[in-house]
């Protein structure tokens, strides 16, 4: 867990109403929206329709299909063994290096 600024903590607890507490907390949502998108929007730029991925699905079992749809926060993804087509958030897909394809 990341040390927070003493500064920063010293001047939280200097917080007296709960209209400051709420106003504050608003901010801190805002900041970590924005946040989280930019990293969205990193992760997804990694990613195009046809590439080959391979993530988690339920009960952690390793699933591996294409993908054929990008949406803003979640990827759409084939999976060839299960004819089925999943939404996966993009921090939870990888690249699928085929290795019986190497020489």
């Amino acid at each position: 867990m990341t040390t927070l600024n003493p500064e920063l903590v010293n001047e939280i607890n200097e917080l007296t109403t709960f209209d400051e507490c709420d106003a504050v907390w608003k901010l801190v949502k805002a900041r970590w929206n924005e946040i989280r998108d930019d990293t969205v929007v990193n992760e997804r730029r990694n990613h195009r329709v046809g590439d080959k991925v391979i993530f988690k699905g339920r009960s952690n079992y390793s699933l591996t299909g294409e993908i054929t749809k990008l949406n803003p926060k979640k990827a759409k993804v084939f999976v060839h063994d299960t004819l089925e087509s999943w939404n996966v958030p993009y921090s939870m897909l990888n690249k699928y290096e085929d290795i019986s394809k190497t020489p």
